[in-house]
């Protein structure tokens, strides 16, 4: 300890607990209204512009000490002056006076600011006037510095007493207010998705044990059967279909040449757009005919040796045995492929199935958005966080000497 320490003043701290501090900041702004201060000090503002823009009138008028001097010197000087003056008087124009606290404050900032950059933009004007008008110059410069003295002594003031934190608490609990009304939305909405996702969990459970129940009954194991010969006949026809592609792609371009002459351009153009869909709807195989009759005038379609060789050997393939064949087993697997799907739909335990099996999607659907909304709500809780409001409430009180008591 030092030893003149006894002598400085402990410092005194006032107690009051949290649901005391907006009696008390209410309190606090009736004991300590600046308001007839600010109008007093505006008042105060106004005589000093109106003596300012005297004093630049006397300095406008004002004439020379000595008239000895050069024109060129007095041209220089009147025409500083007059930008002094114009300068100055806008920077007075632009004066908005404060009506409350904080625009006081705000104010006082903003005026010497824009005061030092009025210094600025005059500093030459300044210097050569010094020379020739220096005491009408000097008035000018005090009366203006009057405000600047005015607003920064008001501004001290309001801040001495400490409206700033008083402010910025106001400011602070309002934040908890809206901080603690969304964590009571945000609550809310939690416990209403926990249930809502409870009661999804539990129709999920249900539905799968009714599903895992039904696929123990023999309707089940049909169903398989069914879906199993499904697959099967699929691909059956999809190899199908590939056979009669490759067979008339193999003539492809031979049989759109001979489409351009024959009078069959119809069921021709049919099989080179979809071989399979013409193929199916051509019931007394009209292509045969086209290609028997493209086969007699080969020679006509101007085709090179190898061209025509191959083309002889491709459509030995497509002979009217091999086209019936090819038609009538694409029709055989496709009707078989109805007939497995009417079987399915006669199936009670395959439509049941399917039934419970489009809500358990559904259901699963569900139970992923809800616990999506659940993450989402569970982090805003996280980030809301009204105890760190509360302490920078009481960190800002500390800076008056006043300490928060908990409840």
């Amino acid at each position: 300890m030092g030893f003149f320490d006894f002598l400085k003043k402990k410092e005194q701290y006032k107690k009051i607990s949290f649901s005391e501090i907006e009696e008390y900041n209410s309190k606090f702004e009736e004991e300590n209204s600046f308001d007839d201060k600010i109008l007093e000090m505006n008042e105060e503002i106004k005589q000093r512009i109106s003596q300012t823009k005297e004093n630049l009138e006397s300095l406008n008028n004002a004439g020379l000490k000595n008239e000895n001097i050069p024109e060129r010197a007095k041209h220089i000087m009147q025409g500083n002056k007059k930008q002094y003056i114009h300068k100055t008087n806008h920077f007075l124009a632009q004066i908005n006076l404060p009506k409350t606290r904080q625009e006081t404050i705000t104010f006082s900032k903003i005026f010497t600011s824009e005061l030092d950059q009025l210094m600025a933009d005059t500093q030459r004007s300044y210097a050569v006037l010094r020379e020739f008008v220096e005491k009408e110059l000097a008035t000018v410069i005090r009366s203006i510095k009057g405000i600047q003295e005015l607003a920064s002594k008001q501004a001290k003031e309001i801040e001495d007493v400490g409206f700033e934190v008083v402010d910025q608490v106001n400011e602070k609990l309002s934040e908890l207010n809206n901080q603690k009304k969304t964590l009571k939305v945000i609550r809310k909405k939690e416990k209403e998705q926990t249930e809502q996702l409870k009661t999804l969990k539990e129709k999920e459970k249900k539905i799968f044990s009714k599903i895992e129940q039904m696929k123990k009954g023999s309707a089940y194991k049909e169903h398989l059967s069914l879906k199993e010969n499904q697959e099967i006949k699929l691909e059956e026809r999809q190899r199908q279909e590939k056979r009669i592609v490759e067979r008339f792609l193999s003539i492809e371009r031979p049989l759109r040449k001979y489409s351009h002459t024959s009078i069959h351009a119809n069921i021709i153009l049919k099989y080179l757009d979809n071989a399979i869909v013409a193929i199916e709807h051509d019931d007394s195989l009209e292509i045969f005919v086209v290609l028997e009759s493209m086969k007699k005038g080969i020679s006509s379609l101007g085709l090179k040796d190898k061209q025509e060789a191959k083309l002889k050997k491709d459509l030995e393939n497509l002979t009217k045995e091999n086209l019936i064949s090819l038609r009538g087993t694409l029709i055989k697997l496709k009707q078989e492929e109805v007939d497995i799907r009417r079987k399915q739909v006669q199936n009670d335990s395959f439509v049941r199935l399917s039934e419970q099996e489009n809500i358990l999607e559904k259901i699963n659907d569900s139970i992923k958005f809800e616990e999506q909304e659940l993450s989402h709500l569970k982090s805003s809780l996280k980030q809301t966080t009204p105890d760190k409001i509360i302490k920078q409430i009481s960190e800002l009180f500390l800076k008056i000497n006043i300490i928060i008591e908990n409840e």
